[in-house]
């Protein structure tokens, strides 16, 4: 047998449990940097198709919290016919997505537009505000006086019509806090893509009375 034929046999044989653990420690340390790579180009990193986290954080330390209506009324003021707000999806310590059908009996869709419904833009605002309410309402704990109310709204954004039987997400993310003021970003999306958008601005503050008759903006 040709001599260089019988090494060209022999190498990849005597080769061949040192190269696998090799390849298999090089695609782990390739894979976690694609990862950190992947994390680094984008604000949030996806580590499922159903849990996103913030930028930096760990996957196991995600908090997922979904809440039914009956729970977001315990965790913020408005009732019927102006809680807009039908689930949370998901929560963790600085972002919300919320779930929204409008139905065809909502009032704000009467007269807006006879023959034509619109979900108007101002009840698409109340939606992020009021998410962005459910999401403050870890600083309101332990006390009945304090209503997160909102202060501004800015870069407001209407990208798609939304009218009676569609069904929402409301993405909140609370950007900055300083000192009793909370300044987030909200998006409503329909179908996956961009409806309207807005910055907006809440401070805590405390009310007379209980928070259910409480007077001025609440969020």
């Amino acid at each position: 047998m040709d001599r260089s034929t019988d090494t060209a046999h022999k190498i990849p044989r005597t080769g061949h449990n040192h190269d696998s653990r090799a390849s298999t420690a090089y695609t782990g340390i390739c894979g976690w940097f694609q990862i950190r790579q992947a994390a680094q180009r984008s604000p949030v990193c996806t580590t499922s198709s159903a849990i996103r986290c913030p930028l930096g954080a760990a996957p196991g330390n995600i908090s997922i919290i979904r809440m039914s209506k009956q729970e977001i009324e315990a965790a913020i003021p408005h009732r019927s016919h102006m809680l807009l707000l039908d689930e949370v999806l998901q929560r963790d310590e600085s972002s919300i997505v919320c779930k929204k059908t409008f139905s065809a009996e909502e009032f704000f869709v009467q007269g807006h537009f006879p023959g034509n419904p619109v979900v108007p833009g101002v009840i698409q605002c109340e939606c992020c505000l009021q998410a962005g309410a459910v999401l403050l309402e870890k600083f309101m704990s332990g006390s009945g006086n304090l209503l997160p109310v909102a202060t501004r709204m800015d870069s407001v954004k209407f990208k798609r019509i939304v009218r009676p039987g569609d069904s929402v997400e409301i993405h909140v993310t609370l950007k900055e806090q300083v000192s009793n003021a909370y300044f987030l970003t909200g998006k409503v999306m329909l179908a996956g893509k961009l409806a309207m958008r807005l910055d907006f601005a809440c401070s805590v503050t405390e009310v007379e009375g209980s928070s259910g008759n409480a007077q001025g903006d609440a969020s």
